[in-house]
């Protein structure tokens, strides 16, 4: 069976990059971020989720996941269109679907 999310949990954003148009790959723009552990077993659950994303500032929105992967010891989630200037390190990110908790 596979690990659920932990109830309204923050996860803070450690590292993000952004992939650009103009960068040669097969991926759309936008900004992958990397949290501070691991959130699911199957990432693909996470796929098309809402997230409450709240910057150190202070600022906050909410967004749709494109995509997310697990790396043993944290996940890193793909936003589509986003850049860095939107989220940055240090931002935390929670799940506000109860059957995602």
């Amino acid at each position: 069976m596979p690990q659920s999310l932990q109830p309204q949990k923050m996860y803070q954003v450690r590292d993000a990059f952004e992939i650009k148009n103009e960068y040669p790959t097969a991926h759309a723009p936008g900004l992958v971020v990397v949290l501070d552990q691991r959130l699911h077993t199957e990432p693909l659950h996470l796929n098309g989720k809402q997230v409450q994303i709240t910057t150190p500032e202070g600022h906050s929105f909410k967004l749709i996941i494109s995509e997310a992967k697990d790396h043993l010891k944290a996940t890193s989630i793909f936003f589509k269109d986003v850049n860095l200037a939107e989220i940055s390190v240090g931002s935390q990110l929670s799940f506000e679907d109860p059957s995602v908790n």
